[in-house]
Formats: C-alpha cells, structure tokens, sequence
C-alpha cells in the first residue's frame, strides 16, 4: 500500500449554491456595511421637507389651543364674579381695558346706573350700605401676546367711539396700582347681580397670529360661553 493509499482522505461536502433573493440581499448586506453620505442627505432632505409641510399646522394647533385656555380663564373669572354677587348678596361688575391686557373685578356701586338703564335699580347699594365698607377687588392681566379687542360699532363695524370710562381711585384703593388703573378707560361694565341675572355682554380676546375667541354674556343667565368668531369659522 504506498503512502498515498494509507494517508486518509479527507471529504468536503460542497455547499448548495444559494440563488434565491433571500440569499442574494444577505450577502448583498454582508459586503455593504454603511449607507453613503449621499444617501443620508437624501433622508435628511426628505425629513426636512415632511416637517417643513406639517410644522405650520403644529404651531397653528398649539397656538389655537393656548387661546382657547385663555379665553376659558376669563370665563371662569366672569362665572367668579356671577358667584360673589350671589353669595355677597351686592352686584359686581367685570371691566376690560379694550386694546389693552388688564381686567378688573369689582363692586357695582360705581357707574351701574349710567350703564343699565331702563333696568330695575333695586339691587343698588350707597357708600353707605356696610358692603361697601369691605370691597374686594380683584385684578388680573392677560398672558404676553393676547389682547381683548376694542369694541365694534354694531352699525359701522368701526371701533366705537365711547367705549367706556374711568374709574375713581378710592374704588381701587386695594390696588398697589390704583393710580394707575385710575387712568384708565375701562370697557362698560359687565354687571352681575344677587339673583344670579347679569347683562348682556360681548367681549373678544385676541391673540398675535389675529386668531380671536368671543366671549358672551347672557343677561336672563348670567352665563357665559367662548366660541370661535364668525368670520373665522367661515375661513
């Protein structure tokens, strides 16, 4: 037996030749390691223009979203005020600096009957009634960026000429600012009385895209709702 007879052989199974497509996109993997910088660039342009299509309607639902907020604030603070003339047994009034930020609550004793008239003033109360010793005035501003709009003239459709009017510094007495405030020309008063009535009323709040919400008041209720403008549900 020569040499070559005696040295054992050693049989290797050749593997199956793999075409599938499966087997062809794993080896195509296996040689290619990474994406290409022209291939990422492409991605990031796509990204970029995906976000740029749908950032506007984010900003516009963010910014819609924080008006609503604001605009229910100032509903509570009207429901507020509807509670402390009934619980106070006093009428309160609600009072806005058109074109401006500031707000005002406080007793009614001031300037109700120039504003209800042809209504009943049974509800009045003088300087003297021992209510008027105890005035609680609350005073609040609205967020940077929204305004409450200055009154329309129901018939032009321009901002009213006579849109309100000062009030006393001893009436905000309470107020570090009173001075201030004084100086101001506050919008006719949102009156609330002690039988839960009020009167009717109609303020809007604006914010700096120009989107707006309407806030109304009814007298019979005293109640208060936030809805969208007409002119932007039409949009």
């Amino acid at each position: 037996m020569t040499n070559d007879e005696r040295t054992p052989r050693h049989h290797t199974r050749r593997q199956p030749l793999c075409r599938s497509v499966v087997c062809v996109a794993a080896r195509g993997r296996s040689l290619r390691s990474a994406y290409t910088l022209i291939e990422i660039l492409i991605v990031l342009a796509i990204l970029v223009f995906v976000a740029g299509m749908i950032w506007p309607g984010i900003t516009r639902v963010y910014s819609e979203a924080k008006l609503d907020r604001i605009a229910e604030d100032v509903r509570v603070e009207l429901v507020g005020t509807r509670i402390r003339a009934i619980e106070s047994s006093f009428p309160y009034q609600f009072r806005y600096e058109p074109a401006g930020q500031r707000y005002l609550i406080i007793t009614a004793q001031t300037g109700m009957q120039d504003s209800t008239e042809g209504e009943s003033t049974d509800n009045t109360q003088t300087s003297d009634d021992p209510n008027a010793t105890s005035i609680k005035v609350r005073y609040d501003e609205l967020p940077e960026g929204f305004q409450f709009l200055h009154p329309v003239d129901e018939h032009t459709g321009l901002p009213a000429a006579s849109f309100g009017d000062r009030l006393p510094q001893d009436l905000l007495a309470e107020l570090p600012n009173a001075f201030e405030l004084s100086s101001v020309f506050w919008s006719p008063p949102i009156i609330f009385y002690s039988d839960g009535t009020g009167t009717d009323a109609i303020l809007d709040i604006i914010d700096e895209n120009e989107q707006s919400r309407r806030i109304s008041v009814r007298a019979l209720t005293g109640a208060a709702t936030v809805r969208k403008n007409i002119a932007e549900t039409s949009r």
